[in-house]
């Protein structure tokens, strides 16, 4: 995958950003992701690939998250965290601040997008189908397979997304 190619504007963006509308389901994801890291880009990329006719496996979601280690390593976590520890200085809205804290939100985003247009790259090489199952089957399927060493806590299941969808 060269990443000097990458293309941000992609039908995975487009299906991220729509998704994540869900008020709901952006409200359960952003607790996952505070309590116990829980990649929210890699949940609706495993969404995605159901959407697709796409199975994953343990390898193929290892590879997923080493492709993409470095994009959320260096750029994703540090601008989340300058734009919370923004956040706490916000204390109206005119704040200098506040108009420093949508820099940093814009920045975030676009890494955000950066990493979604790495997964979509990776998806295009992906040969893995599974013509036998229906796009819920498949779904259940690859989100369980992801939250699987998060399943500790009953709350992460595939079953909780599924339900928060459906709503």
């Amino acid at each position: 995958m060269d990443k000097s190619t990458l293309v941000l504007e992609n039908p995975l963006w487009d299906y991220v950003t729509t998704l994540y509308g869900n008020k709901r389901l952006q409200g359960l994801l952003l607790e996952w992701q505070d309590n116990v890291g829980v990649n929210i880009n890699v949940v609706l990329f495993m969404l995605w690939l159901a959407e697709q006719g796409k199975v994953m496996d343990e390898g193929q979601i290892d590879v997923i998250e080493s492709a993409i280690e470095s994009l959320h390593h260096s750029f994703v976590l540090p601008l989340r965290e300058l734009r919370r520890r923004a956040a706490d200085h916000c204390d109206s809205t005119t704040s200098p601040w506040l108009m420093s804290k949508k820099k940093i939100l814009d920045a975030e985003i676009q890494a955000e997008q950066m990493v979604i247009a790495t997964l979509y790259a990776w998806s295009i090489d992906c040969t893995s189908e599974a013509m036998d199952l229906d796009i819920n089957s498949l779904k259940q399927h690859n989100l369980s397979t992801y939250l699987q060493p998060f399943s500790s806590l009953p709350s992460f299941s595939a079953t909780t997304l599924l339900q928060c969808l459906a709503r």
